[in-house]
Protein backbone atom coordinates (compact mmCIF):
# COMPACT_ATOMS: atom_id res chain seq x y z
CA UNK A 1 0.00 0.00 0.00
CA UNK A 2 1.23 3.51 -0.85
CA UNK A 3 2.09 5.38 2.36
CA UNK A 4 3.60 8.49 0.79
CA UNK A 5 2.70 11.96 1.92
CA UNK A 6 3.09 14.57 -0.80
CA UNK A 7 5.94 16.44 0.87
CA UNK A 8 7.90 13.16 1.13
CA UNK A 9 8.70 13.41 -2.57
CA UNK A 10 10.85 16.53 -2.16
CA UNK A 11 12.68 15.10 0.85
CA UNK A 12 13.18 11.80 -1.01
CA UNK A 13 14.63 13.71 -3.96
CA UNK A 14 17.20 15.37 -1.71
CA UNK A 15 18.15 12.02 -0.19
CA UNK A 16 18.15 9.83 -3.30
CA UNK A 17 18.58 12.07 -6.37
CA UNK A 18 19.69 15.55 -5.28
CA UNK A 19 19.59 17.97 -8.17
CA UNK A 20 21.76 21.10 -8.48
CA UNK A 21 18.86 22.62 -10.44
CA UNK A 22 15.62 21.09 -9.19
CA UNK A 23 13.11 23.90 -9.88
CA UNK A 24 13.50 27.00 -12.00
CA UNK A 25 11.78 29.90 -13.72
CA UNK A 26 12.69 33.10 -15.50
CA UNK A 27 13.28 36.23 -13.40
CA UNK A 28 13.79 39.54 -15.21
CA UNK A 29 14.73 37.67 -18.36
CA UNK A 30 17.23 35.30 -16.74
CA UNK A 31 16.72 31.72 -15.61
CA UNK A 32 16.90 31.21 -11.86
CA UNK A 33 17.14 27.73 -10.31
CA UNK A 34 16.93 26.26 -6.82
CA UNK A 35 18.71 23.04 -5.90
CA UNK A 36 16.98 20.22 -4.03
CA UNK A 37 18.86 21.23 -0.87
CA UNK A 38 17.82 24.89 -1.22
CA UNK A 39 14.20 23.91 -1.72
CA UNK A 40 14.11 21.70 1.39
CA UNK A 41 15.77 24.41 3.49
CA UNK A 42 13.24 27.01 2.29
CA UNK A 43 10.33 24.63 2.92
CA UNK A 44 11.40 24.08 6.52
CA UNK A 45 11.91 27.80 7.14
CA UNK A 46 8.50 28.56 5.59
CA UNK A 47 6.80 25.93 7.77
CA UNK A 48 8.36 27.45 10.87
CA UNK A 49 7.25 30.90 9.73
CA UNK A 50 3.67 29.76 9.17
CA UNK A 51 3.57 28.29 12.66
CA UNK A 52 4.90 31.58 14.02
CA UNK A 53 1.93 33.31 12.36
CA UNK A 54 -0.30 31.20 14.58
CA UNK A 55 -1.49 28.79 11.91
CA UNK A 56 -2.53 25.38 13.18
CA UNK A 57 -3.15 22.01 11.61
CA UNK A 58 -6.37 22.19 9.59
CA UNK A 59 -6.17 25.94 8.95
CA UNK A 60 -6.32 27.10 5.34
CA UNK A 61 -4.10 29.41 3.27
CA UNK A 62 -5.16 30.39 -0.25
CA UNK A 63 -2.79 30.80 -3.19
CA UNK A 64 -3.48 32.31 -6.62
CA UNK A 65 -0.91 32.73 -9.42
CA UNK A 66 -0.89 33.21 -13.17
CA UNK A 67 2.35 31.24 -13.51
CA UNK A 68 3.70 28.63 -11.15
CA UNK A 69 7.11 29.30 -9.64
CA UNK A 70 9.57 27.46 -7.38
CA UNK A 71 8.39 29.75 -4.58
CA UNK A 72 4.85 28.38 -4.95
CA UNK A 73 6.28 24.87 -4.61
CA UNK A 74 8.09 25.97 -1.43
CA UNK A 75 4.92 27.29 0.19
CA UNK A 76 2.86 24.31 -0.94
CA UNK A 77 5.26 21.82 0.66
CA UNK A 78 5.63 24.05 3.71
CA UNK A 79 1.87 23.84 4.27
CA UNK A 80 1.67 20.14 3.51
CA UNK A 81 4.19 19.07 6.12
CA UNK A 82 2.47 20.92 8.98
CA UNK A 83 -1.10 20.06 8.04
CA UNK A 84 -2.12 23.50 6.75
CA UNK A 85 -4.50 23.28 3.76
CA UNK A 86 -3.39 24.90 0.52
CA UNK A 87 -6.42 26.35 -1.30
CA UNK A 88 -5.30 27.17 -4.87
CA UNK A 89 -7.62 29.50 -6.77
CA UNK A 90 -7.93 30.29 -10.47
CA UNK A 91 -6.33 33.64 -11.41
CA UNK A 92 -9.08 34.58 -13.88
CA UNK A 93 -12.13 34.55 -11.60
CA UNK A 94 -13.87 37.64 -10.22
CA UNK A 95 -13.40 39.29 -6.80
CA UNK A 96 -16.90 38.05 -5.88
CA UNK A 97 -15.80 34.47 -6.52
CA UNK A 98 -12.65 35.05 -4.47
CA UNK A 99 -14.86 36.30 -1.65
CA UNK A 100 -16.95 33.15 -1.80
CA UNK A 101 -13.99 30.72 -1.84
CA UNK A 102 -12.06 32.55 0.88
CA UNK A 103 -15.11 32.66 3.15
CA UNK A 104 -16.20 29.10 2.42
CA UNK A 105 -12.70 27.67 2.98
CA UNK A 106 -12.13 29.94 6.00
CA UNK A 107 -8.71 30.90 4.63
CA UNK A 108 -6.70 32.94 7.09
CA UNK A 109 -4.08 34.21 4.64
CA UNK A 110 -3.60 34.48 0.90
CA UNK A 111 -0.43 34.53 -1.22
CA UNK A 112 -0.74 35.99 -4.73
CA UNK A 113 1.29 36.10 -7.92
CA UNK A 114 2.02 39.02 -10.22
CA UNK A 115 -0.22 41.10 -12.46
CA UNK A 116 -3.52 42.33 -11.08
CA UNK A 117 -3.96 39.58 -8.50
CA UNK A 118 -3.10 41.63 -5.42
CA UNK A 119 -5.60 44.32 -6.44
CA UNK A 120 -8.33 41.73 -7.06
CA UNK A 121 -7.76 40.05 -3.70
CA UNK A 122 -7.48 43.39 -1.93
CA UNK A 123 -10.87 44.42 -3.30
CA UNK A 124 -12.35 41.14 -2.02
CA UNK A 125 -10.74 41.37 1.42
CA UNK A 126 -13.28 43.77 3.08
CA UNK A 127 -15.97 41.12 2.58
CA UNK A 128 -13.82 38.29 3.97
CA UNK A 129 -13.64 38.93 7.74
CA UNK A 130 -11.51 35.85 8.41
CA UNK A 131 -8.74 36.86 5.97
CA UNK A 132 -5.94 38.44 7.99
CA UNK A 133 -3.37 39.42 5.36
CA UNK A 134 -2.31 39.07 1.73
CA UNK A 135 1.29 38.29 0.75
CA UNK A 136 2.89 38.38 -2.70
CA UNK A 137 5.34 36.06 -4.46
CA UNK A 138 6.54 39.15 -6.35
CA UNK A 139 7.62 42.63 -5.34
CA UNK A 140 4.55 44.83 -4.92
CA UNK A 141 4.46 48.33 -3.40
CA UNK A 142 1.45 47.54 -1.20
CA UNK A 143 1.94 43.85 -0.42
CA UNK A 144 4.21 42.05 2.00
CA UNK A 145 6.71 39.85 0.19
CA UNK A 146 6.43 36.11 0.77
CA UNK A 147 9.98 35.95 2.13
CA UNK A 148 8.92 37.77 5.31
CA UNK A 149 7.17 34.51 6.17
CA UNK A 150 10.46 32.62 6.30
CA UNK A 151 11.93 31.89 9.72
CA UNK A 152 15.56 32.91 10.08
CA UNK A 153 18.23 30.48 8.98
CA UNK A 154 19.20 28.21 11.86
CA UNK A 155 15.81 28.57 13.55
CA UNK A 156 14.53 25.79 15.79
CA UNK A 157 12.61 23.34 13.59
CA UNK A 158 11.55 20.93 16.32
CA UNK A 159 7.89 21.99 16.14
CA UNK A 160 7.92 21.49 12.37
CA UNK A 161 9.49 18.06 12.71
CA UNK A 162 6.97 16.98 15.36
CA UNK A 163 4.06 17.99 13.15
CA UNK A 164 5.61 16.39 10.08
CA UNK A 165 5.84 13.06 11.90
CA UNK A 166 2.11 13.14 12.72
CA UNK A 167 0.88 13.70 9.14
CA UNK A 168 -0.76 10.58 7.70
CA UNK A 169 -1.44 9.65 4.03
CA UNK A 170 -5.19 9.81 4.60
CA UNK A 171 -5.08 13.29 6.13
CA UNK A 172 -6.79 16.11 4.25
CA UNK A 173 -4.15 18.16 2.43
CA UNK A 174 -5.93 20.56 0.09
CA UNK A 175 -9.24 22.05 -1.04
CA UNK A 176 -9.53 22.47 -4.80
CA UNK A 177 -12.46 24.51 -6.04
CA UNK A 178 -14.35 23.96 -9.28
CA UNK A 179 -14.79 26.76 -11.79
CA UNK A 180 -18.29 27.53 -10.57
CA UNK A 181 -19.88 27.51 -14.05
CA UNK A 182 -23.04 25.88 -12.64
CA UNK A 183 -23.35 27.96 -9.49
CA UNK A 184 -20.94 28.72 -6.68
CA UNK A 185 -17.57 26.91 -6.81
CA UNK A 186 -17.51 23.55 -5.03
CA UNK A 187 -14.57 22.69 -2.79
CA UNK A 188 -13.16 19.20 -3.38
CA UNK A 189 -11.48 17.68 -0.31
CA UNK A 190 -8.36 15.70 -1.25
CA UNK A 191 -5.99 13.71 0.93
CA UNK A 192 -2.31 13.01 0.41
CA UNK A 193 -3.20 9.49 -0.72
CA UNK A 194 -5.78 10.75 -3.25
CA UNK A 195 -3.01 12.53 -5.15
CA UNK A 196 -0.03 10.27 -4.38
CA UNK A 197 -1.97 7.30 -5.80
CA UNK A 198 -1.76 9.00 -9.19
CA UNK A 199 1.92 9.83 -8.70
CA UNK A 200 2.75 6.21 -7.92
CA UNK A 201 0.57 4.87 -10.74
CA UNK A 202 2.32 7.12 -13.27
CA UNK A 203 5.74 5.70 -12.34
CA UNK A 204 4.99 2.72 -14.59
CA UNK A 205 3.70 4.93 -17.42
CA UNK A 206 6.16 7.83 -17.68
CA UNK A 207 9.68 6.83 -18.81
CA UNK A 208 11.27 9.51 -16.64
CA UNK A 209 14.80 9.23 -15.27
CA UNK A 210 16.55 11.36 -12.63
CA UNK A 211 18.06 14.40 -14.28
CA UNK A 212 15.51 14.61 -17.10
CA UNK A 213 13.92 18.02 -17.72
CA UNK A 214 10.22 18.86 -17.67
CA UNK A 215 8.58 22.12 -18.74
CA UNK A 216 5.49 23.07 -16.69
CA UNK A 217 3.13 25.74 -18.00
CA UNK A 218 -0.38 24.65 -16.99
CA UNK A 219 -1.98 26.18 -13.84
CA UNK A 220 -1.52 24.34 -10.55
CA UNK A 221 -4.95 25.58 -9.50
CA UNK A 222 -6.06 22.50 -11.43
CA UNK A 223 -5.21 19.13 -9.88
CA UNK A 224 -3.85 17.71 -13.16
CA UNK A 225 -0.73 19.88 -13.32
CA UNK A 226 -0.36 19.90 -9.57
CA UNK A 227 -0.18 16.10 -9.50
CA UNK A 228 2.29 16.21 -12.38
CA UNK A 229 4.61 18.53 -10.44
CA UNK A 230 4.57 16.10 -7.51
CA UNK A 231 5.27 13.27 -9.95
CA UNK A 232 8.26 14.97 -11.56
CA UNK A 233 9.56 15.77 -8.08
CA UNK A 234 9.19 12.10 -7.10
CA UNK A 235 11.01 10.91 -10.22
CA UNK A 236 13.97 13.29 -9.76
CA UNK A 237 13.07 15.37 -12.83
CA UNK A 238 14.17 19.00 -13.10
CA UNK A 239 11.04 21.18 -13.35
CA UNK A 240 11.15 24.46 -15.28
CA UNK A 241 8.10 26.74 -14.95
CA UNK A 242 6.87 29.10 -17.65
CA UNK A 243 3.64 30.44 -19.15
CA UNK A 244 1.78 29.42 -22.30
CA UNK A 245 2.56 32.80 -23.86
CA UNK A 246 6.31 32.05 -23.79
CA UNK A 247 6.35 28.60 -25.39
CA UNK A 248 6.74 28.89 -29.14
CA UNK A 249 9.00 30.62 -31.63
CA UNK A 250 12.74 30.70 -32.15
CA UNK A 251 13.28 32.25 -28.71
CA UNK A 252 10.46 30.38 -26.95
CA UNK A 253 11.00 28.31 -23.84
CA UNK A 254 10.35 25.00 -25.59
CA UNK A 255 13.37 25.61 -27.78
CA UNK A 256 15.45 27.14 -25.00
CA UNK A 257 14.76 24.55 -22.30
CA UNK A 258 14.53 21.52 -24.65
CA UNK A 259 12.53 19.45 -22.14
CA UNK A 260 12.17 15.68 -22.18
CA UNK A 261 8.56 16.09 -21.01
CA UNK A 262 5.73 18.54 -20.76
CA UNK A 263 2.04 18.08 -20.03
CA UNK A 264 -0.69 19.86 -21.91
CA UNK A 265 -4.42 19.82 -22.67
CA UNK A 266 -6.26 19.35 -26.01
CA UNK A 267 -7.30 23.00 -26.29
CA UNK A 268 -3.69 24.20 -26.29
CA UNK A 269 -2.76 21.70 -29.00
CA UNK A 270 -5.75 22.92 -31.02
CA UNK A 271 -4.46 26.49 -30.76
CA UNK A 272 -1.02 25.36 -31.97
CA UNK A 273 -2.63 23.55 -34.90
CA UNK A 274 -4.76 26.60 -35.77
CA UNK A 275 -1.66 28.80 -35.82
CA UNK A 276 0.20 26.40 -38.10
CA UNK A 277 -2.85 26.12 -40.35
CA UNK A 278 -3.24 29.88 -40.64
CA UNK A 279 0.42 30.22 -41.67
CA UNK A 280 -0.30 27.87 -44.56
CA UNK A 281 -2.89 30.30 -45.89
CA UNK A 282 -0.23 33.01 -46.02
CA UNK A 283 1.89 30.96 -48.42
CA UNK A 284 1.67 31.40 -52.21
CA UNK A 285 1.90 29.13 -55.24
CA UNK A 286 3.72 25.83 -55.01
CA UNK A 287 4.67 26.42 -51.34
CA UNK A 288 1.00 26.63 -50.41
CA UNK A 289 0.15 23.50 -52.40
CA UNK A 290 3.00 21.55 -50.81
CA UNK A 291 1.99 22.75 -47.33
CA UNK A 292 -1.60 21.50 -47.60
CA UNK A 293 -0.53 18.29 -49.36
CA UNK A 294 1.85 17.57 -46.46
CA UNK A 295 -0.87 18.46 -43.94
CA UNK A 296 -3.36 16.07 -45.59
CA UNK A 297 -0.70 13.35 -45.65
CA UNK A 298 0.03 13.90 -41.97
CA UNK A 299 -3.65 13.80 -41.01
CA UNK A 300 -4.58 10.67 -43.02
CA UNK A 301 -1.29 8.76 -42.80
CA UNK A 302 0.38 6.92 -45.70
CA UNK A 303 -1.54 4.05 -47.26
CA UNK A 304 0.03 0.80 -48.45
CA UNK A 305 -0.36 2.02 -52.06
CA UNK A 306 1.57 5.17 -51.25
CA UNK A 307 4.35 2.97 -49.91
CA UNK A 308 4.46 1.02 -53.17
CA UNK A 309 3.16 -2.26 -51.70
Amino acid sequence: MNEKRLFDYLFDQLKENPLPEAFGHKVNGDWKYYSSAEMVALVNRASAGLLKLGLKRGDAVATVVYRTSPEWVVMDNAMLQIGVLNVPMYPTISPREYEYILNESEAKYCIVGDGDLFEKLQSAKPNVPGLKDIYSFYEHPEAMHWRVLLAEEGSDLSAVERLRDTIQPDDLCTLIYTSGTTGNPKGVMLTHRNISFNVETMRALIPAEPGNVALSFLPVSHVFERAVVYAFTAYGVKVVFTGTENLGGDTGDLKTVRPHFFTTVPRLLEKVYDKIYSKGYDLKGIKRSLFFWALRLRMTGPSMNNLGA
